[in-house]
């Protein structure tokens, strides 16, 4: 492509950024991405994929490990309720292996990945230019920046280097459980830790102290073993069985021959730190800057706020559901996403600790019995309103498209399937297509997900949701299918 104008830009390397470059690509497009923080990228999320999710992420070639999922399962202290899934099944998946599982595709296709930030936007009628602050490289042992020319730095990742190292999450089992994520995370926040500490810990990349919690947790060095690690330990490591290996650091770097099925030329990298592209995809998370810097956000309104803490820990899994246990004021969502680990996140309005957040579900308490083996990540605020997905030739993806919460599992399931909308409306030469299309697909989850918001903000309806739900099996499983 070099000397021509890129066909579309996305601003964030994020699941839904990435999703949407694949489908510009594969609809013959020129595509670019532009991130700033290295791969796979975590967040604080529940790691379960509907689906439909699925779906869309074979269709893309994608296909990452984890655990199946044959539905939903509501507890409360005294009952469950479940629902199953009618057709096929869902996928739980560490957030670290959904992102290196697209990196390697977007590879594969040649996608460049500038490591940058956009920080200025600029349209016309024929296109958008983007200011783009370079970062170079850090190396994954010592955190310096490594060397690069900034005109030749897209990304074109390695696959084979996806699963070539050790997983840092395997720790001894004899470690101290509150030092254990030490070991996985530099910039360890203890579990006992309150959430409004998270936004103090900023990276290695240079995050602001107010940026979003989900980007502050820290990279965890890939090629660490603890160096009194036993023979369980690294048994751990060579059990293919075990969880899988989804932590290596990918080099954002050009191929020396400067072969690629898109090569990112002097002419398309013009000046200090431009881009010039006919559309702009700002995927760039749920705090979005573009977003807001462009006008488009609303005020959130006056629900509570609510904010999500989630941690990984070493046990089998007991069920093949999703289970979301109910409390008076927050709720648990335990996924599992590996023959040895569950995900467990806690979502609520109430600003409390994890541990703290934990005490609320006894009879989960139990079933942890394994070590946790990931330091505690926060998200949040979830609400997220905007005044449209469309603004001349910005178009919203993501969480930046808007966001009610995460009760019903509507982030990434939502974001792979408007990414293709979203592409096929600039395919069709129709943009403004894109909003009812995104209105269209969320309708199912912002509908239930308000309804049980609402419901929530009140004791005695809440203690009847899982009531409800076991008493009236098929509305449940039918609302639930209507999600998948």
């Amino acid at each position: 492509m070099t000397g021509d104008v890129i066909d579309v830009l996305v601003a964030g390397g994020g699941p839904a950024g990435l999703a949407t470059a694949l489908n510009a690509a594969l609809a013959g497009m020129t595509v670019v991405v532009v991130e700033p923080r290295l791969a796979p990228v975590d967040k604080a999320c529940g790691e379960g994929l509907m689906p439909s999710g699925v779906a869309a992420l074979h269709a893309l070639g994608v296909h990452p490990p984890g655990h199946p999922l044959r539905g939903i399962r509501y507890l409360d202290p005294h009952r469950h309720a479940d629902a199953p899934f009618r057709a096929t099944t869902g996928l739980g998946v560490r957030r670290t292996c959904l992102h290196a599982a697209l990196m390697a595709r977007v590879a594969s296709l040649g996608i460049p990945v500038v490591q940058g930030k956009v920080t200025g936007v600029r349209q016309d009628s024929e296109g958008v230019e983007v200011s783009v602050h370079m970062s170079p490289p850090v190396s994954p042992m010592s955190g310096t920046p490594v060397r690069t020319d900034p005109k030749r730095h897209a990304a074109h990742a390695d696959p084979k280097r996806l699963a070539t190292h050790a997983d840092p999450h395997h720790l001894p089992a004899h470690a101290d459980p509150e030092n254990l994520a030490a070991h996985a995370d530099p910039h360890h926040l203890p579990p006992h830790a309150d959430p409004e500490r998270l936004a103090a810990h900023a990276d290695r990349h240079h995050l602001p102290a107010h940026a979003d919690p989900e980007n502050l947790a820290a990279h965890a060095d890939p090629h660490h073993l603890p160096p009194h690690a036993g023979p369980h330990h690294r048994a751990a490591h060579a059990d293919p069985r075990r969880s899988p290996v989804c932590t290596d650091t990918v080099r954002f770097t050009m191929p020396s021959d400067g072969t690629a099925a898109v090569e990112l030329a002097a002419a398309d990298l013009a000046g200090d730190g431009t881009l010039r592209a006919r559309w702009l995809v700002a995927a760039d998370g749920l705090r979005s800057p573009l977003r807001e810097a462009l006008g488009l956000a609303l005020p959130a309104g006056t629900a509570p706020r609510r904010y999500g803490l989630r941690r990984h820990f070493r046990v089998a899994p007991w069920t093949d559901f999703v289970e979301v246990y109910w409390a008076e004021r927050s709720e648990a969502y335990v996924t599992p996403v590996a023959e040895d680990m569950v995900g467990v996140a806690v979502l609520s309005s109430e600003r409390r600790t994890y541990d703290e957040h934990l005490t609320a579900f006894p009879a989960l308490l139990d079933r942890l019995t394994g070590p946790p083996v990931t330091s505690v990540r926060g998200a949040g605020p979830m609400r997220r309103r905007v005044r449209s997905r469309v603004h001349g030739r910005v178009l919203l993806a993501g969480d930046a498209a808007g966001y009610v919460d995460a009760l019903t599992g509507e982030g990434v399931s939502l974001a792979l399937l408007s990414a293709e909308a979203l592409i096929a409306s600039l395919r069709s030469g129709r943009p403004e297509s894109y909003d009812r299309a995104w209105l269209r697909i969320s309708r199912p989850h912002r509908l239930l997900t308000t309804a049980l918001l609402t419901t929530r903000r009140h004791p005695t309806p809440t203690r009847l949701i899982v009531p409800a739900a076991r008493t009236f099996p098929h509305v449940f499983t039918a609302a639930v299918n209507t999600l998948a």
